[in-house]
């Protein structure tokens, strides 16, 4: 009787979300309806100044990627010194976080700018292609990005492999993912799949959502450049949400 009423209970869940999601997207439509001209008049302002300022964007991106780059990595340098020179246990657990903290700010802080600076450099490629001079500095900006915040990223691993030598990979190698995870113990493994998994969870709600923008896209973005948005929306919001995760379980 009991399988039965959670049964009936599980079915009436499922039927209620179908139903408030049925009602969002009626509501979201009929407002895209009625206002889809104040709506399509703000994105395309929004287009627009994007497309007329890439080289400011990617400009202040780079110096963002140089600071953070620059900043984490003395930042965890101090770190590994102050541990060398100081081997109580309670003080080293601390130590430990610390290192944790800066390096997932660090690798993600970086991910996340060379996915705004892919979106940024697209914005760029959709203008007037005649403008050589305009698509050259953008292209030698963004090829600059990704080259600081991927050198960032290589040293990042060297200074957590010089302060574990038991870890093995290198973020330059095709299967780095695969080597690295093998040389962590089952405490790490156990914060990279539950952070992983939150993370999926998380992220197919938001996805979901994310469908439902593309499908108004047209409305809202003439189509253009909708996949550019939402796949950089994405991109960001799944490394946000696993770094913070590695955090929060990690302590």
């Amino acid at each position: 009787m009991e399988k039965s009423t959670k049964r009936v209970n599980s079915y009436l869940k499922m039927v209620l979300w179908m139903a408030g999601g049925g009602a969002l997207g009626a509501i979201i439509g009929g407002g895209s309806v009625f206002l889809s001209g104040g709506i399509h008049g703000v994105f395309q302002n929004l287009t627009d100044w994007l497309k007329g300022n890439t080289i400011v964007i990617l400009g202040i991106l780079l110096v963002i990627s140089l600071i953070l780059s620059i900043f984490c990595y003395t930042k965890i340098e101090g770190i590994v010194r102050m541990s060398k020179e100081n081997e109580d246990d309670e003080i080293q657990d601390k130590f430990d976080q610390t290192f944790d903290f800066w390096g997932n700010i660090g690798l993600a802080g970086t991910s996340v700018i060379i996915y705004l600076s892919m979106a940024a450099y697209a914005f760029q490629m959709y203008r007037n292609m005649k403008s050589v001079k305009e698509l050259l500095i953008s292209s030698g900006i963004f090829l600059f990005i990704v080259i600081v915040c991927g050198f960032y990223q290589v040293a990042a691993i060297k200074q957590i492999r010089r302060k574990e030598p038991l870890k093995q990979g290198d973020a330059a190698d095709r299967n780095f993912e695969k080597i690295w995870l093998s040389s962590c113990d089952e405490g790490e493994k156990k914060i990279i799949f539950e952070a992983g998994y939150k993370a999926f969870s998380i992220t197919r709600i938001f996805l979901l959502v994310a469908t439902l923008i593309a499908m108004l896209g047209e409305t809202f973005f003439d189509g253009g450049l909708t996949a550019v948005v939402l796949l950089t929306a994405c991109n960001i919001f799944m490394t946000l949400v696993y770094t913070y995760f590695s955090i929060k379980l990690g302590k």
